[in-house]
C-alpha cells in the first residue's frame, strides 16, 4: 500500500488536472452537462428544488448531499432573505447553508429599474447637485462679469451659451423655446425711442392689452356684483318664506288647541318647534345683515369718517341687531330646553313640581329675551327692496339677467385672460428690455453691456431664480437683512417686508412649522419675554405656544427685538442691538436650509417609495414617467430639468445601449444623459431589466464579507479593529470604483480592484501579473485550451466570471431571474468536481479524503471554533496531534484552547506551514491505522498508538456524507 500522504500528492499537486480528469468522467460530464445547460433556465426556488438533478447536483457540490431529501427544509433556505440577520439561513449555525442560498438567489440578476448600488448614486449625485450649486453659480456669475466687457455685440452675447443661459436663467425664460431674433431686437432697442422696436411691437401691444383690461374688467365686475346681488336676494326671500311659513303653521297649531279633544301637550310641543325656527331664521337674517353691516362701518373707517354721524348711528344699529341676534339664540335653547324638560315629566316616578319650576324659569326666560327684539319683518322687506334696487340699477349697463349676460361674460373673460397673459408672458422683456444697453446696431457700449446698477441686479436675479436658497442667496439675505433692519420703527412697518419675515423664520428655525405666519412672529417680538414674564400663564407665548417644538425659538426671536408691546420702538432705541444682529445672523446661516433639509428628506422616501411600486408592477419606461417621484428626483441629481427635457427623447436615451458609442445616448453630447440611463434599467424594448453593472450586487457583497474575513483573519483587539476598518474602506472603493467602471480595459487598469478580487477569493495577487489577468479575461471559457482554464488554480475562473464582461471587453447584461449568476454556476461546478475527487478518494484511503478536504476548508478557518463546529476539521485536528477521543467530553471553551495551545491558527494562511500540516497528519494517520510502515512518523513522533479513535472513525463516517 502507497502512503496517504503519496496518495493525497498525486492529487493536489495538480489538483486542475485532478479536477479536468474527473470532469471527463461520462457520468459527472452527463451531470455537470445538465446543470449548466438548465440552470438558467429556472424561474423559481421551487422549480429549482423540483428537478432533482440539478438540485441533487448543487447539493452535493456545496457538501450538503445527506440533505437533498429534505426539500422543504431547503425550499426555506432558499427563501431567506440573506440581508435580514433574523432570516431562516441566517439563524442555522451551518454556515453552509447560507452559502448554498447566496449562491442560488433570484435577486442577484433580478429585473429592477434600478438597483441598490445605482439607488445609493442617486442619493449621492442629488445631494452633490445642491451642494454644488453654489460653486456652479460663482463660476458663472464671474464669467458672465467677465464678459460684460469683453463681448463685442449683441450676436456674440447670444452665441455664447453660457452668457445666454445666465440671462435665460436670471429672467425665467425657457431656453428651449426662445426666440433669438426676437430677443436681438427686445436687447438693441432704444426705450426712448417711440418708433423702437420694443415700443412698436411690445410695449403698443401691452398697452393695447392693459387697456381692454381697463374697459372689460368694470363690466365683468358689474355682472360678477349682480349676479351676488341676485343670490343674496334669493337668500333672505327663502328665509322671509320660511318665517311667514312656520308663522301660519303656528296659527293652524293654535287654533287646533282649542278644539274638543284635542292634544294640547303634543300641539304645544309643535308650536313651540316652529317657534324656534321663526327665531333660527330671523337670526340667520340677522347674522346676514351684520356682515353687511361691518363692511359697511369698515368703509365708513377707511374713508376717514368713523366718528361721523351715521358711523355713530351704524355701530348703534349693529349693538342692536348683535342683541336681537344673541336674544333668538337664547329663545331657541330655552324652548330646546322645555321640550327636554316635558318629555322628562312623563317619566315613572318624575318630581313634576320640581320640573314644571324649571319650565316656568324657561318661560321667564323667553319673555325676557323677546323684550329684546329689534328685527321686524319690515326689515327683511326692506332688504329684499334694496337688494331688487341694486339689482335694477344694473339694467342700464347690463343685458338682461340670463343667456345673453352669460354669453357676454364668457367673451370678455376670455378677451381679458388672452390681455392678462400676454401682460405676464411679456413682463420678463420688460424688465429685459430695461436690463442691458446694447447699441441699436448690435455693438456694446464702452462701459460693457451692463451698468454695474444693472449688473448686480442681474446676478442676484440669477442667484434668486435657483431651485433652492443657496449660500450665495443666503449671504445676501443677511446683507440686505442688516441694511434694512434699522430703518424700521414699528413691527408692522417690518413685518411688511416679506422677505424680512423669510429671513426671521430661517434665522430662527420656523421655515417648517406651518402654523407660524407672520401675525405669529409680530406677537411674539411684541410680547415680554424675560423669565419672570414666561411665568405668567396668560402671557402669549406660553398660552399659545408653550410645549410646541417650535416654543424655544420663538422665545428668542422675542428676546432679540426692542419693540414696545404696543409694537412701537421706545425712545432712541433701535430695534435690534449691534450684539443680537450677530447672533442673529448667525442664526440665519446655521438655519436657513432647515426647509431643504427636510424636502430632502421627504423626496428620498418618496423616491423609494415610488421605486418599490415600480418594482411591484413590473411596469416599463413609461410607468416611470408617471412616477414623478423617481423621475424627477434622478433628473435633477444629474443636472436636468425634467420640465424642459421632452420625455420622447429621455425614452431615447433610456433605452440606448450604453455598450455601443454610436447609440442615441452619445449623439447629444452631454454627460448627464449618459450618467442618468446609467442610473436605470431598461433594455431596448423600454422594459425593466436586470442591472447592467461590472458584478451584480450579490456577488459584491460576497466579495466584500469574504475580503474582510481574509483581512481580520486571526487577529483580536485593537489589531482586528484597525484590520476590519481598513478592509471595510478597501470594501467601499470596491463597490464605488465598480459602478464606475463599465469595459474590460477600465476594469484590468484598476489593480486595486482586481488585487481585491483575487484576495476575496483567497488568491495571493502578488502571483498575478498584469498579462496574467488580461490572458485569463480574455480567455473563451468554452474552449478547454484556454488560459483560464488551464491555469492551475481554478479560482482564477471564478474571478473571470464573476464579472459580467464577454471577451471582447464588452459590458453584457447579465439574464434576469435567474437562480445563479454565471460566476455561481462555475464556482458550484468546481465544487462539485472537488467533492467528487474527494469522495473517490475516500474509497481507497479515508485519511486522503479528510487531508484534502482539510486543505480546502483551511482558507475559511478563523477561529478554534471553525474547527470544533466541523466534525471532519476535528478529526483531522485529533488525529494530526494524537489527541484522545475523551478531549470531546471536555467544557467547548477549554477545547478550543486546547486547538489553539496545539495549532497556530496563522500557519493555515501560510501555504508552505500549511503543507507540513498535511504531512503531518497523513503520517500520523497512517501511523494510527496501521496502514504503511513509515519510518518517517517513527522518527518524528515516537510510538504512537496504532489505534485509531472511534471518535475519528466517526469523523470520517460523517465525512462521507459531505
Amino acid at each position: 500500500m502507497i502512503s496517504t500522504y503519496l496518495s493525497y500528492n498525486l492529487v493536489a499537486r495538480d489538483m486542475k488536472a485532478a479536477m479536468n480528469q474527473v470532469a471527463q468522467q461520462s457520468q459527472v460530464s452527463r451531470e455537470a452537462d445538465y446543470f449548466r445547460d438548465n440552470i438558467g433556465k429556472v424561474t423559481s426556488a421551487e422549480e429549482f428544488v423540483d428537478d432533482y438533478r440539478l438540485y441533487a447536483y448543487a447539493m452535493k457540490a456545496h457538501g450538503l448531499e445527506e440533505m437533498t431529501y429534505a426539500k422543504a427544509f431547503m425550499l426555506k433556505v432558499l427563501e431567506s432573505d440573506l440581508s435580514d440577520p433574523n432570516s431562516y439561513a441566517n439563524k442555522l449555525t451551518d454556515k453552509r447553508y447560507r452559502e448554498f442560498a447566496s449562491t442560488f438567489q433570484f435577486s442577484s440578476n433580478a429585473v429592477t429599474v434600478m438597483s441598490q448600488n445605482q439607488l445609493d448614486e442617486a442619493i449621492g449625485l442629488y445631494g452633490e447637485h445642491f451642494a454644488s450649486q453654489d460653486d456652479l453659480i460663482a463660476a458663472e456669475t464671474d464669467y458672465y462679469k467677465a464678459m460684460a466687457t469683453r463681448v463685442g455685440s449683441v450676436d456674440a452675447f447670444l452665441a455664447d451659451p453660457r452668457l445666454r443661459d445666465y440671462m435665460f436663467q436670471s429672467f425665467g425664460m425657457d431656453g428651449g423655446t426662445a426666440d433669438l431674433a426676437f430677443l436681438r431686437a427686445v436687447l438693441t432697442s432704444d426705450l426712448s425711442d417711440p418708433s423702437s422696436y420694443f415700443n412698436t411691437e411690445v410695449a403698443a401691444q401691452r398697452n393695447a392689452s392693459q387697456a381692454l383690461l381697463d374697459s372689460h374688467q368694470p363690466v365683468l365686475n358689474a355682472i360678477s356684483a349682480r349676479q351676488t346681488a341676485i343670490g343674496e336676494r334669493d337668500y333672505i326671500v327663502s328665509l322671509r318664506t320660511a318665517i311667514a311659513d312656520a308663522q301660519t303653521l303656528i296659527a293652524e297649531k293654535q287654533a287646533q288647541m282649542s278644539e274638543p279633544g284635542a292634544d294640547t301637550a303634543a300641539l304645544q310641543g309643535e308650536i313651540n318647534d316652529l317657534t324656534a325656527t321663526v327665531h333660527l331664521r330671523y337670526a340667520d337674517f340677522a347674522e346676514y345683515g351684520l356682515f353687511a353691516m361691518y363692511d359697511e362701518q369698515a368703509a365708513l373707517v377707511a374713508a376717514g369718517q368713523g366718528e361721523s354721524p351715521e358711523a355713530v348711528a351704524l355701530d348703534a344699529k349693529i349693538t342692536a341687531w348683535t342683541a336681537d341676534y344673541d336674544a333668538r339664540w337664547a329663545i331657541v335653547t330655552s324652548l330646546q330646553n322645555i321640550a327636554n324638560l316635558t318629555a322628562a315629566m312623563a317619566e315613572p316616578g318624575a318630581d313634576t313640581a320640581a320640573i314644571q319650576a324649571e319650565i316656568d324659569t324657561e318661560l321667564a326666560a323667553i319673555v325676557t329675551s323677546e323684550a329684546g327684539l329689534v328685527v321686524t319683518p319690515g326689515d327683511v322687506d326692506q332688504m329684499v327692496a334694496d337688494k331688487d334696487a341694486e339689482i335694477a340699477s344694473y339694467d342700464g349697463t347690463l343685458p338682461p339677467v340670463g343667456e345673453e349676460t352669460v354669453a357676454l361674460q364668457q367673451q370678455l373673460y376670455a378677451e381679458a385672460s388672452q390681455a392678462t397673459n400676454y401682460l405676464a408672458v411679456t413682463d420678463k422683456f420688460v424688465k429685459l428690455a430695461e436690463a442691458y444697453n446694447f447699441n441699436t446696431d448690435g455693438t456694446v457700449p464702452v462701459e460693457g453691456f451692463q451698468t454695474a446698477e444693472q449688473l448686480q441686479a442681474t446676478t442676484e436675479r440669477y442667484i434668486f431664480s435657483q431651485d433652492r436658497l443657496t449660500k450665495s442667496g443666503a449671504l445676501l439675505d443677511d446683507q440686505y437683512f442688516r441694511d434694512k433692519i434699522g430703518t424700521f420703527t414699528t413691527v408692522d412697518e417690518m413685518m411688511a417686508d416679506e422677505r424680512i419675515v423669510t429671513y426671521l423664520k430661517g434665522a430662527f428655525n420656523l421655515s417648517t412649522s406651518l402654523s407660524v405666519v407672520s401675525s405669529t412672529l409680530a406677537n411674539a417680538i411684541t410680547t415680554p419675554s424675560s423669565e419672570a414674564d414666561l411665568e405668567d400663564p396668560n402671557n402669549y407665548l406660553v398660552r399659545f405656544h408653550s410645549g410646541r417644538d417650535y416654543y424655544d425659538d420663538l422665545v428668542a426671536l422675542s428676546r432679540a427685538f426692542n419693540f414696545n408691546e404696543d409694537g412701537t420702538l421706545p425712545e432712541g432705541a433701535v430695534p435690534v442691538n449691534a450684539e443680537k444682529l450677530d447672533e442673529i445672523s448667525s442664526r440665519y446661516f446655521s438655519g436657513y436650509d432647515d426647509v431643504y433639509e427636510e424636502d430632502d428628506e421627504l423626496a428620498v422616501k418618496r423616491l423609494k417609495l415610488d421605486l418599490a411600486a415600480l418594482a411591484d408592477s413590473g411596469s416599463t419606461v413609461d410607468d416611470l414617467f408617471a412616477s414623478a417621484g423617481a423621475y424627477r428626483f434622478v433628473m435633477t441629481a444629474v443636472g436636468l430639468d425634467a420640465g424642459e427635457v421632452p420625455q420622447r427623447i429621455m425614452r431615447k436615451v433610456l433605452t440606448s445601449d450604453l455598450q455601443d458609442p454610436k447609440s442615441f445616448v452619445y449623439t447629444l453630447k452631454d454627460e448627464r444623459y449618459v450618467q442618468f440611463a446609467k442610473l436605470f434599467n431598461f433594455d431596448s424594448n423600454g422594459n425593466f431589466a436586470a442591472p447592467l453593472a461590472a458584478q451584480d450586487d450579490a456577488t459584491m457583497q460576497q466579495y466584500a464579507k469574504d475580503y474582510i474575513i481574509q483581512k481580520t483573519r486571526f487577529l483580536s483587539g485593537d489589531e482586528a479593529t484597525q484590520a476590519r476598518s481598513a478592509a471595510e474602506d478597501e470594501a467601499r472603493y470596491y463597490a464605488d470604483a465598480l459602478a464606475d467602471i463599465d469595459t474590460l480595459d477600465a476594469l484590468l487598469a484598476d489593480r486595486r480592484v482586481l488585487d481585491f478580487a483575487l484576495t476575496a477569493k483567497g488568491l495571493d495577487p502578488r502571483s498575478f501579473s498584469d498579462q496574467m489577468l488580461r490572458q485569463a479575461f480574455t480567455s473563451d471559457l468554452d474552449d478547454p485550451k484556454s488560459f483560464a482554464n488551464q491555469y492551475g488554480d481554478y479560482r482564477l475562473k471564478e474571478v473571470v466570471t464573476s464579472f459580467n464582461f464577454d471577451r471582447s471587453g464588452k459590458l453584457v447584461r447579465p439574464a434576469a431571474g435567474v437562480i445563479s449568476s454565471r460566476g455561481g454556476t462555475v464556482e458550484t461546478m468546481n465544487m462539485f468536481l472537488r467533492q467528487t475527487i474527494e469522495e473517490e478518494q475516500g474509497i481507497d484511503n479515508e485519511g486522503v479524503r479528510l487531508a484534502l478536504y482539510f486543505e480546502r476548508m483551511a482558507p475559511t478557518i478563523t477561529s478554534a471554533y471553525d474547527i470544533l463546529s466541523d466534525t471532519a476539521l476535528y478529526a483531522f485536528f485529533k488525529t494530526t496531534f494524537s489527541m484522545p477521543a475523551e478531549i470531546s467530553g471536555m467544557d467547548v471553551d477549554k477545547q478550543a484552547a486546547l486547538v489553539e495551545k496545539y495549532l497556530n491558527l496563522e500557519d493555515l494562511a501560510d501555504t508552505g506551514k500549511l503543507s507540513n500540516l498535511v504531512k503531518r497528519f497523513t503520517a500520523m494517520y497512517d501511523l494510527q491505522t496501521n496502514d504503511t510502515s513509515s519510518s518517517l512518523a517513527s522518527v518524528l513522533f515516537g510510538n504512537a498508538s496504532a489505534d485509531v479513535s472511534f471518535d475519528t472513525l466517526m469523523s470520517l463516517s460523517q465525512l462521507n456524507r459531505r
